[in-house]
């Protein structure tokens, strides 16, 4: 299985960069968002909080301009998939930990609406292509909070970064603006959790999302004192309050992608679908598979046994690739 890459790489980097409508005005943050932004200012968020009323989740890029990210540390689950150019971006489930500040937040694409369908918890971004935001309209039951259409006041503009990399919500805005809405927050996203047998030793591994040498985007896991820390590029991945991103559990599926022109460059993936999946749990590697059925149905982790893989309370991370090449794992 490989990947296709049908276009120019500076093409497909402007994709990346210029998506419609999430530009917005650099320094004119949203009313209800400059009310956010002014509860931020000399506040380091503690890693621990009170269980949130539901779930809520959120769009966030990984283009270099938007790193440090905000947030992440604080997800029950983090999906990293490519968009375009190479560069990836995540789909971020809150529920036991609140967040005061979530982005930057960006567009959508449609492959992250069919795994947020699972969830039926309000789901925020700025705009999305053009199969993504049909999706979302022929769907009227879909807790859509786009930060263009119907969901700017519970967003910010920061000032210290430009534009389209300075967009801003937090757990409790989408929780305010999911009540305001009439929208329902959704239920906990839980794992199956427990002990499982087995594995090979696995201390690190890294994943090419892309290999070109100009623009690399390498990321590495190195499992540590009880957890998984976060790299790219072999540079700690680290959060905007300076403490570096780490899962206790980090899951790889292999998905089929493809590059293709429709109204813009864009990356498809085969979700729903099935495939090969590697788990990465207590220092250890377990081989399976991976299935979702639908877009509303959740993903389905199995060993190669056949039973279900479990996972160890905590934060978890997902990672979807095109090919089982693009990992490499050392003891």
């Amino acid at each position: 299985m490989k990947r296709l890459h049908l276009f120019p790489l500076a093409l497909l980097l402007a994709a990346a960069i210029a998506t419609p409508g999430c530009h917005g005005n650099a320094g004119q943050p949203a009313t209800a968002g400059d009310q956010g932004q002014q509860q931020q200012a000399g506040t380091t968020p503690s890693p621990m909080g009170p269980e949130l009323p539901g779930t809520v989740i959120a769009i966030i890029e990984n283009h270099p301009a938007a790193r440090p990210q905000s947030g992440l540390e604080k997800a029950d689950l983090v999906y990293e998939a490519v968009t375009e150019g190479g560069i990836t971006r995540f789909l971020a489930v809150f529920r036991r930990h609140a967040a005061a500040k979530i982005g930057p937040v960006r567009s959508v694409r449609i492959y992250f609406v069919e795994i947020a369908k699972a969830y039926a918890a309000p789901l925020a971004h700025c705009g999305g292509n053009a199969d993504a935001l049909e999706m979302i309209r022929r769907d009227r039951s879909f807790p859509d909070m786009d930060e263009i259409y119907n969901a700017s006041p519970y967003f910010w503009r920061s000032r210290d970064r430009r534009a389209p990399h300075n967009l801003y919500t937090s757990t409790d805005l989408l929780i305010e603006g999911a009540r305001a809405k009439g929208l329902s927050l959704g239920p906990p996203p839980a794992l199956p959790e427990g002990e499982t047998a087995g594995g090979n030793p696995a201390g690190s591994l890294k994943i090419s999302f892309w290999r070109d040498r100009k623009y690399p985007n390498v990321v590495g896991w190195q499992y540590n004192g009880g957890r998984y820390l976060r790299f790219i590029n072999n540079r700690p991945h680290l959060a905007e309050g300076g403490e570096q991103i780490a899962a206790d559990n980090v899951t790889v599926l292999i998905a089929t992608h493809r590059v293709v022109r429709k109204e813009e460059v864009q990356t498809e993936i085969a979700i729903p679908g099935q495939g090969p999946a590697m788990y990465f749990v207590g220092g250890r590697l377990f081989r399976g598979t991976w299935e979702k059925r639908s877009p509303e149905a959740h993903f389905q982790y199995t060993l190669a046994g056949g039973q279900p893989m479990k996972f160890h309370p905590g934060q978890t991370w997902i990672e979807i690739v095109a090919s089982e090449n693009d990992v490499t794992v050392t003891r």
